[in-house]
């Protein structure tokens, strides 16, 4: 009997040993980051050209943007899984110039430790202020994979960018403002 007893347990352990390796075989491991929800995230700044009556026509316009100036951003930096940089656009909100003032020239962008790695995205020719500003449509930026890839690294790593318009403007006095927005989706996990 007692030898009966000790083959049971025997081949109960052996049992429950296979058991327990095909189990934890079966089982994915939980190396991997959870994305919880992914938010839709717009991250703005305004950009004004401000022409005064005896300022220069041709210029360069700065603006510096802060990632963290969206909460969603700020409030989730610790939990973001990857960064999607959709597109980048701009529109003009406010214009105060007379009838058939126009701009040309060149949007750019650099991060602001960075500010001789500039990415240009694109240029603009004779764009009528007044028009766009009654119109209120939003002007997509082109954006290569360098420069989106530059914009995750910043947006990633809290980095501040700087956005420029190079260019020149018809006439004198003349103030445009305009919005520029990156749109991007971020997984945030655990």
């Amino acid at each position: 009997m007692k030898l009966f007893s000790t083959l049971r347990l025997t081949a109960f352990s052996a049992v429950s040993a296979a058991l327990l390796m095909l189990g934890t075989a079966a089982l994915p491991a939980c190396t991997k980051d959870v994305v919880l929800k992914t938010i839709d995230v717009q991250i703005k700044t305004n950009l004004e050209v401000d022409v005064k009556g005896g300022d220069l026509l041709a210029g360069t316009w700065t603006q510096e943007l802060d990632p963290n100036s969206n909460a969603d951003v700020r409030d989730n930096r610790s939990k973001i899984k990857k960064v999607v940089v959709e597109k980048l656009a701009y529109r003009v909100v406010e214009s105060n110039n007379t009838p058939g003032t126009t701009g040309s020239g060149t949007w750019k962008f650099y991060l602001a430790d960075a500010p001789a790695d500039v990415f240009t995205l694109g240029t603009v020719t004779a764009l009528d202020f007044e028009a766009l500003d009654a119109a209120d449509t939003v002007q997509d930026l082109p954006l290569s994979e360098a420069a989106k890839a530059k914009l995750v690294e910043a947006i990633n790593s809290g980095k501040k960018v700087v956005f420029g318009f190079e260019g020149s403007v018809t006439e004198r006095p003349s103030y445009t403002r305009f919005e520029l927005r990156i749109s991007t989706k971020i997984d945030v996990g655990v």
